[in-house]
């Protein structure tokens, strides 16, 4: 055995016996698959130096030919055991075009030193090995578990046994009696116990709930209007609301008489600002070319905003002085950073600190809560190890502390309270509901949240019976065809499902309804799924190796290979022409958004759309010839018509002859699937309460045909099978209302 192999290694929480096999957080053991351990023990051996992909492929494979993706796939695994460090980074960092390292300082610590602290504690090897139970399997000691827990001894020594018996008998009398005999004191009150709730909107239909200051009443949006309801009388009443029927976000003016709203229900769509009185009458203009959400200054005076730029997918933070239209652009951000669509910024009382969330699109979008100065610019972030993402912010009353809208990884997101600048975090609410956008009356004592659901199912019809559809999945919670579906040639649908947890690949057949699972623990994010002309393979993107790119399976799930390898880039939403050797996919990297194509021959890659010309986004479609290309083009210059979402849909040759054909669509979802013979497209839109599908044409100025209408539900993804005969759908319903929280400041 190697000098380094009877070595101990500290790093972070953890500490690392490669000779006993063990890895312990603390006094827990972790337990990590063999290959896994072997990657952390090289890792751990170079004491924080970078560790290459060609090393650890050669020291923990050295006696068999294996492809990187298993690389890959054993540090996700690694990255999910240990977790991210108090900067909320990945313990395990990959290096950019070099390797991976431990994130964290390495210690090496002596078996003598080991040996040394548990005399220390008091314990024997022989009084740790009593107080590890094995596991057990159908009902019996698994011996193999027993001798992993203290591979020193193999066997529990009666004397041992009778021993610990009798301490734990002693332990049971004393509790006993101290529960019996002694003064008992009260058990401390969870925050979760004072919390008063009260459900204020039934219908499901809201959008946009926003408290006034005085913590009165609420704005919302629904059916195209603005609502002001009643807190004490529960009575809503719609404002009119001169010359506009779309309203994207709404925000109380801080003495509650003025209500802002944005003409743009998409966050990923330019919009203006305009205020309205709370009795409703005419609009004025106050800001042109927001994006996302928006915040107004304390005394009204300002305005906190995103502003994007598509041709090079950078965003900026921007504090407009309304009166002298001075602008300020506090910072920017090139990609893979981006602002959250669904969060606002968030003032304190007294101007001097903005909390703002934007995400990393490389880590799955993962969020980051910082606070920002509007006077020097500063920027402070607040350490959020313990959550996966954050969607909104509101600053307590004294600056001091936040309530937020944030996940831990497969969990929903709930209500916290956090610390500034420490970021630690309470929880206010720990429930199966989903909790959303947020807002806060001025004395911080009453919280209205976003409550938020979503379900869809797949369903399936024939071509020429697209009113007698059939469902194939069922479930309360279900997410099926969500992120994704695609038939293969053999008549089969690939969708993505998510419950809780990953979002993972399955397969169904409308004939048997069998569902088959093609991706698990394989990244938090597999989605976007295309299978090929051929039968053979399914390409999808997925975040299991260092962020998001385009991967390959075949049918069956097996052999799943990875396809792009940006470093500090995102490639995803793939489709493959129907000769099978090329794919092409959305390529986001820090100079530009593009649509790229691969050769699947000899690995050349070449950018399709200019940066000064398109800013694609959503999944590109192939027509069924693979001449022609479309996608969604995200545009500053999109206006809405009067009740419409615009979204405009780019029109391309693959070979790069002739001039692109635009399409100004009122879509609801950036997707476009393209007709069997080639010659129009179809599209969903999700308006009034129903879903349609709409077929556009290619000819000249020809206006969109309706193929489908569903009443009450709404479609987030759909597709047509190979020979053009059956129409795949994801339909459900999102649901959102008004929950009011009170006593929720412990």
């Amino acid at each position: 055995m190697s000098e380094e192999k009877q070595q101990l290694y500290e790093f972070g929480e953890f500490r690392l016996d490669p000779a006993a096999g063990e890895l312990r957080r603390g006094a827990e053991r972790v337990g990590l698959p063999p290959k896994v351990f072997e990657i952390l023990c090289v890792l751990a051996e170079s004491r924080g130096a970078t560790v290459s992909k060609d090393e650890l492929m050669q020291r923990v494979w050295a006696d068999s030919f294996v492809e990187e993706a298993n690389l890959t796939q054993n540090i996700y695994t690694l990255r999910r055991a240990l977790g991210k460090t108090e900067e909320n980074q990945n313990l395990i960092e990959n290096v950019p075009r070099r390797g991976y390292r431990i994130a964290a300082p390495v210690r090496v610590v002596s078996a003598d030193e080991k040996a040394e602290e548990i005399s220390n504690n008091g314990k024997t090897p022989e009084a740790e090995f009593i107080a590890a139970e094995p596991t057990f399997k159908d009902g019996k000691a698994d011996k193999a578990a027993a001798e992993n827990q203290h591979p020193k001894s193999g066997v529990r020594h009666p004397a041992f046994l009778i021993g610990g018996a009798i301490a734990v008998l002693i332990l049971l009398v004393a509790g006993f009696a101290a529960v019996r005999f002694l003064p008992s004191a009260a058990p401390p009150e969870s925050p979760m116990e004072k919390v008063s709730f009260e459900k204020l909107t039934f219908s499901g239909d809201i959008s946009y709930p926003v408290i006034a200051p005085d913590g009165n009443s609420f704005a919302f949006v629904k059916d195209g209007k603005i609502f002001l309801q009643d807190l004490q009388t529960g009575t809503s009443t719609p404002l009119p609301v001169a010359d506009h029927t779309i309203f994207g976000y709404l925000q109380f003016s801080p003495d509650g008489e003025t209500i802002y709203f944005r003409n743009q229900r998409r966050f990923d769509l330019a919009g203006d600002i305009f205020a309205v009185r709370r009795a409703g009458g005419e609009t004025a203009r106050i800001l042109e070319n927001a994006w996302a959400g928006f915040s107004p200054s304390p005394d009204g005076k300002q305005f906190a905003l995103w502003r994007f730029y598509p041709p090079t997918g950078e965003f900026g933070f921007v504090v407009k002085t309304i009166e002298s239209k001075a602008e300020q652009e506090l910072f920017r951000r090139k990609p893979p950073a981006g602002f959250y669509y669904n969060a606002a910024p968030a003032w304190t009382a007294d101007g001097e600190k903005i909390a703002v969330v934007f995400q990393n699109q490389l880590q799955d979008y993962a969020s980051t809560l910082v606070v920002v100065s509007p006077k020097t610019g500063k920027i402070e972030e607040i350490p959020t190890p313990r959550l996966k993402q954050i969607e909104h912010a509101a600053w307590l009353p004294g600056g001091e502390n936040l309530i937020i809208a944030g996940r831990e990884n497969h969990r929903f997101f709930q209500l916290w309270r956090i610390a500034y600048p420490s970021g630690e975090l309470q929880k206010i609410t720990n429930d199966l509901n989903i909790y959303r956008g947020l807002s806060l009356s001025s004395d911080g004592k009453r919280l209205l949240a976003r409550q938020f659901s979503l379900n869809s199912h797949l369903w399936v019809a024939a071509a020429e019976d697209l009113q007698n559809l059939r469902q194939l999945t069922f479930g309360n919670l279900n997410r099926d065809g969500h992120s994704g579906l695609s038939w293969t040639p053999s008549g089969e649908i690939v969708y993505t499902n998510r419950i809780m947890g990953d979002i993972d690949l399955w397969s169904i057949s409308p004939e048997t309804v069998e569902p088959r699972r093609l991706t698990q623990n394989a990244g938090d994010t597999n989605e976007q799924p295309f299978a090929t002309a051929d039968g053979k393979y399914i390409f999808y993107n997925s975040s299991r190796s260092d962020g998001k790119h385009v991967w390959r399976m075949d049918v069956s799930g097996a052999n799943q290979t990875q396809i792009t390898f940006g470093d500090t880039e995102t490639e995803f939403s793939p489709v493959v022409s129907p000769d099978s050797e090329s794919v092409y996919f959305l390529h986001k990297g820090a100079q530009m958004t593009s649509i790229r194509r691969k050769s699947l021959v000899n690995g050349d890659t070449r950018t399709l759309t200019a940066p000064d010309k398109f800013a694609p986004n959503g999944a590109p479609s192939l027509s069924p010839d693979g001449k022609l290309l479309a996608f969604y083009n995200v545009t500053e210059n999109t206006q809405p018509e009067t009740g419409k979402q615009i979204l405009q849909i780019v029109v391309m040759s693959t070979d790069g002859e002739g001039e692109p054909r635009l399409f100004n669509i009122s879509a609801s979802i950036p997707t476009v699937r393209w007709t069997n013979d080639g010659a129009a497209f179809d599209y969903v839109e999700n308006a009034g309460g129903e879903a349609r599908v709409w077929r556009q044409p290619l000819t000249e100025r020809a206006a969109p045909k309706l193929i489908l209408r569903l009443p009450n539900t709404q479609i987030f993804d759909f597709a047509w099978s190979a020979d053009g005969k059956s129409l795949a759908l994801s339909r459900g319903q999102q649901q959102n209302d008004a929950v009011l929280l009170t006593n929720f400041n412990p």
